[in-house]
């Protein structure tokens, strides 16, 4: 189980060196003169920022509805689906590999159709993977990891989109730490996610996952509140 963390650490470095020899500078907008604000400072200016917020709400909301499956995925699939170690590895694999084909695609598509409209279609596309994986029957595993890498195909296909319009809410002289404190309320909504669900799963006598639909209802319905606060974000851009 070390050689996933070890192996990411290592690519770390190397584009490490390759992001210091080949990104550009982008420190021109910044004052000579400029003082960082204090931290109190800039907790009043994000949260008294409307469209700052509801970015921050759309961006939290996003991994939290995600990440509630996420933890349970390998169990469910072994315990309740007989799916071996073997084969469960897989579902990472495949949907990692949807999800990189999705992101050359998105971007473009998002900049030529509009970052909400692909924002949209790709939320509802993700929401019948959540309800189909959470009260899957017995299947074949190729049909198993088709439904997989469709969902993170969609999943990526809405973050892509909702990242964008979550980054213009700010000026570029603000925009790095806003996308830090991006950034945190992520990685805080992913753990009270896994937290959440943790508390409406149970393991049966017999090992098996329950209440995991239960889950996917969650899940789906936070993943479809979504709309309605993307849906606000861009229209105050479009009024700006």
């Amino acid at each position: 189980w070390h050689a996933p963390f070890i192996f990411i650490g290592v690519l770390g470095w190397i584009f490490f060196f390759f992001f210091i020899r080949f990104l550009p500078s982008i420190k021109h907008h910044v004052d000579p003169d400029y003082k960082p604000d204090s931290i109190s400072t800039v907790f009043n200016q994000i949260l008294s920022n409307r469209s700052q917020v509801l970015a921050l709400l759309l961006s939290g909301l996003l991994m939290f509805g995600h990440f509630m499956l996420i933890p349970f995925i390998n169990p469910y699939l072994e315990f309740n689906k007989g799916f071996t170690k073997n084969q469960t590895p897989m579902v990472y694999m495949v949907g990692g590999v949807c999800s990189l084909l999705a992101s050359f695609i998105i971007g473009r598509v998002s900049d030529q159709y509009g970052k909400f409209n692909v924002f949209l279609i790709a939320v509802i596309c993700s929401l019948f993977p959540i309800l189909f994986i959470t009260n899957m029957p017995a299947l074949p595993i190729y049909i198993v990891l088709s439904v997989f890498g469709f969902w993170f195909a969609a999943s990526t296909s809405r973050s892509i989109p909702a990242q964008a319009m979550i980054s213009t809410v700010v000026e570029p002289g603000q925009r790095g730490r806003f996308m830090s404190f991006n950034s945190s309320f992520q990685q805080l909504f992913t753990g009270m996610a896994s937290l959440v669900s943790g508390m409406i799963v149970t393991k049966g006598v017999d090992g098996k996952i329950l209440h995991y639909n239960r889950v996917g209802y969650l899940s789906a319905l936070v993943v479809a509140s979504t709309i309605y606060l993307g849906y606000k974000l861009a229209k105050r851009q479009q009024l700006k």
